[in-house]
């Protein structure tokens, strides 16, 4: 992937978290020669399974944590839900005119781009896609990836004071001020995002389609279908590593 096919998600500009800038892909990931490699380290069998609205083919047919370990393979990361939903928040003030958005290479990113990464995993349309989060449930606790002193660890914490009930939701309300773990607040007004709150044993996801948009955290980690997919992630500091290392 070149580094025009990133976002940079500020974490140091949020006003909630702190956190290094992050390259995210603009698409979700697709096959290419080092997934392939990838692949068969972690002996699997992949290819593109579904297209985007725009014809750019990604990876489906794996499950949760096949999901996070192929992103692992190539050296990235799969967005927890802090940082999936804080790239929503970045996105929409970008497209708002709000803020500017800038690409791996620094250059400005049209907002005409980002109404499209936006629209296609958000908008309620035929075909329904989605994508795996970092995200498992246990009894009142998650556990996911974060970054702690400059290193991206995994933790297992005890949920914070969270929406602990099945709620359609505003999808605003929820990523203008998610808890510090990323979840919707007791106090997330209505709206037209279907929530599924956590569940014990269950993973995150988040899917689109037909007359509905979901933040799915009880979904059952060895589900698949073609159309679930994952998004590449880096911090720029790896990337910088990853591109001098592949020269």
């Amino acid at each position: 992937m070149e580094k025009s096919d990133f976002i940079i998600l500020d974490g140091t500009r949020h006003p909630r978290h702190q956190y290094p800038d992050l390259f995210v892909s603009i698409h979700r990931l697709g096959y290419d020669s080092e997934v392939e490699e990838a692949a068969k380290r972690l002996n699997l069998s992949l290819g593109n399974t579904a297209k985007e609205h725009d014809g750019t083919g990604y990876i489906g047919n794996i499950n949760h944590e096949q999901a996070l370990n192929i992103n692992t393979a190539i050296g990235g990361f799969t967005l927890p839900l802090l940082y999936f939903a804080d790239m929503l928040y970045q996105l929409i003030e970008t497209i708002k005119r709000k803020r500017d958005t800038y690409n791996g290479n620094g250059n400005t990113i049209h907002p005409r781009i980002l109404e499209d990464m936006f629209d296609e995993i958000t908008e309620e349309r035929i075909p329904w896609r989605g994508e795996h989060l970092d995200a498992e449930f246990g009894e009142n606790t998650i556990t996911y990836h974060k970054f702690v002193g400059g290193k991206f660890i995994k933790v297992t914490e005890k949920l914070e004071d969270c929406l602990m009930r099945d709620k359609a939701i505003d999808l605003k309300g929820w990523i203008g001020n998610p808890t510090s773990q990323g979840l919707p607040r007791k106090n997330c007004k209505a709206g037209g995002l279907n929530y599924w709150c956590p569940v014990e044993g269950r993973v995150a996801r988040f899917v689109a389609g037909s007359g509905r948009a979901d933040l799915d955290c009880d979904w059952n980690p060895q589900n698949s279908f073609a159309e679930l997919g994952v998004r590449y992630s880096v911090s720029a500091e790896d990337a910088q590593k990853l591109q001098q290392n592949s020269k």
